[in-house]
Parts: structure tokens; sequence; C-alpha cells
């Protein structure tokens, strides 16, 4: 999920064509795209959820909360709130505008009538102030894209 095709055929000694037809294989599975940032943020989210053991016991068995439900709560609420706190409205802008172009700085500058430049300026300075990598591995990125879900659902 973080880590391009081509560093993961590296680590694992496949070809980028091999990761490739196992990612498609993984999105039929999933039924989703992960080439969108939404999607690879809500398979990182159950990944790791999955990983932590946090679930009911196979004996024990109870309905799995959709992604909107666990968002929704108070306590994703009070994450999110805590999470975006250090960044300000204009970069709060930017980074949704970034999201919502899938993380292409170029289609987020044109959306926001800025510089390519600009946008990734905004988006240097958010990871400094978040404490998140954005730009490089990408692992930030899912807490931001989450975080913006939360906080756009609550306005609402």
């Amino acid at each position: 999920m973080n880590m391009p095709r081509s560093a993961v055929a590296h680590l694992l000694g496949l070809s980028r064509n091999t990761v490739a037809a196992h990612i498609r294989r993984a999105e039929q599975a999933l039924g989703r795209d992960l080439a969108d940032v939404h999607s690879r943020a809500a398979v990182h989210l159950a990944l790791a959820l999955s990983s932590s053991g946090a679930g009911p016991e196979p004996d024990d068995y109870q309905p799995v909360p959709s992604l909107d439900h666990l968002l929704s709560t108070e306590r994703a609420a009070v994450w999110s709130r805590a999470t975006l706190r250090p960044l300000d409205a204009r970069h709060r802008r930017t980074l949704q505008a970034w999201i919502d172009a899938d993380t292409d700085a170029r289609q987020a500058a044109c959306r926001m009538g800025v510089s390519r430049n600009t946008v990734r300026a905004h988006l240097r300075t958010a990871e400094a102030l978040l404490g998140l990598d954005l730009l490089t591995t990408g692992t930030g990125i899912h807490e931001v894209v989450h975080a913006l879900h939360i906080t756009n659902a609550r306005a609402v």
C-alpha cells in the first residue's frame, strides 16, 4: 500500500509485471481500485485493524461495522480534530484538493488556480506541521484521507 510497484518487485524478487498482476487480482477480489487514494487508505486501515487482533474471536460472530460507521464515531472525530489541528485553512484546502485529485499535484494546482510548486510547498509545510510523511512513502496520506473524510462528514 505504501510502496511503488517497482520497489515491491525488487523487495520480493519478482518482476513488475508479476506484482501488477497480483495487484489486479487483489483489486478484483476487494472490488477496489488501488490506484485511488481513498481505496488505498481504506485497505490500509483494514489491514492494520486485522493485524492488530482487534476483531472478535472466530466463535464470537458479530457483524463487521462498515468503514463509514467506524469513522462516524465520536472517538474518530476527536482523533480527526487532533490530527488536523496544526493546519491552517489554506493547508487544509490544499490537502483536500490534492486528495481530491488523487494526490496529483498538477491537477490539484489547476483546480486551485495556483502553481504546482505552491501545492508542493503547502504539502511540505503540512508534512512538517503534522509530522507525517505525505510525499515519499505515502504512509501519512492514509491518515490524512481519513481525518479529512471524518471532518467533512461531520460538517455536513
